[in-house]
């Protein structure tokens, strides 16, 4: 959705594809000094190490003693309990239109949260087209009064939407599999295996058969898909790259990357393309590498179209 379009919702307007529901804005913010020192009217914060993740220890030797069942826990999907528990905190039930968008280095943040939701059974999920960045370029007004909401009650159990997430048996049936492709959302020293890309990764590599998908210059950047206003890319610049790499509408699609967070925004475009049957892998490289699972040949592939990627707003390190 444009600012507009949020704009008039909060205006009391209508704007077009919006059924009248109630609504529930969201910030989701890497830290909440963000959301504090100004966010739209009306927004909510969302803790993401709450609702997107069970955060782990950030550091290699840190994983030192801690039992590998324990381990499998670490950045994957809370538990289905806490899922409904955070989101009706957030004043939100499976009819509440919700509106998600977060800085630039958040918008993955937010793409993330969306996919719980998603996957919780929440029907209606927007995301805010070059979220904060676009929003205060346009000299649109922040808050910074915190917003409370009234605890909703989200009817039924969750998962609703089981089927948009995969898990490592799922990635296993689909590395061989002709009709799904495994799409890789890493840097492009990620995919040819010259850095786990995360300080909390040990191992360098990627799953097998994995097909470039291109994201950016490192594991917290989404450059290959934002203009420089944080806006995505034109969808047929995106889908001309991917279909380079054989990642097109007629295969399934299995999304992933470190731990799934990129992965969840270009599953959203692949949904915007009018996509069906994908999902994220949400375990990705860091479940895959703890769990021993077969791995593509360092460096590029034999039939790789291309030997470097396009590259088009990188900034400079």
């Amino acid at each position: 959705m444009s600012p507009q379009w949020v704009s008039d919702l909060i205006d009391g307007k209508k704007p077009e594809g919006y059924e009248g529901k109630k609504y529930q804005i969201v910030e989701v913010a890497l830290k909440e000094e963000d959301y504090k020192e100004g966010h739209i009217p009306g927004a909510v914060y969302a803790d993401p190490n709450k609702i997107n993740q069970i955060p782990g220890p950030r550091m290699v030797e840190e994983y030192e003693g801690i039992p590998m069942e324990e381990q499998l826990t670490f950045w994957g999907f809370p538990t289905d309990e806490n899922i409904k528990k955070e989101i009706e905190n957030l004043g939100i039930d499976e009819d509440t239109t919700v509106i998600l968008y977060g800085t630039e280095a958040a918008t993955t943040a937010a793409n993330r949260a969306a996919l719980v939701m998603d996957y919780a059974g929440v029907k209606d999920i927007r995301l805010l087209n070059g979220g904060k960045p676009l929003w205060t370029l346009e000299k649109r007004a922040l808050d910074t009064e915190p917003v409370s909401v009234e605890k909703a009650n989200f009817a039924g159990n969750v998962p609703q939407n089981p089927d948009i997430v995969f898990d490592y048996d799922d990635e296993m049936n689909f590395i061989d599999d002709d009709k799904t492709v495994i799409a890789s959302v890493r840097s492009w020293d990620e995919y040819l295996g010259k850095t786990s890309g995360y300080t909390y990764i040990a191992e360098a590599g990627d799953i097998k058969n994995g097909r470039f998908a291109y994201a950016g210059s490192d594991p917290y950047s989404m450059e290959d898909y934002r203009n420089i206003d944080n806006t995505m890319f034109n969808y047929e610049i995106i889908k001309d790259r991917w279909e380079k790499w054989g990642i097109t509408g007629d295969k399934r699609i299995s999304w992933h990357c470190g731990t799934g967070w990129r992965a969840a925004e270009t599953y959203y475009i692949g949904k915007a393309l009018g996509w069906e049957g994908d999902g994220v892998y949400v375990g990705g490289w860091y479940e895959w590498s703890k769990r021993g699972g077969p791995t593509k040949e360092p460096g590029l592939p034999k039939d790789a179209p291309e030997q470097k990627p396009e590259q088009y707003h990188y900034k400079k390190k």
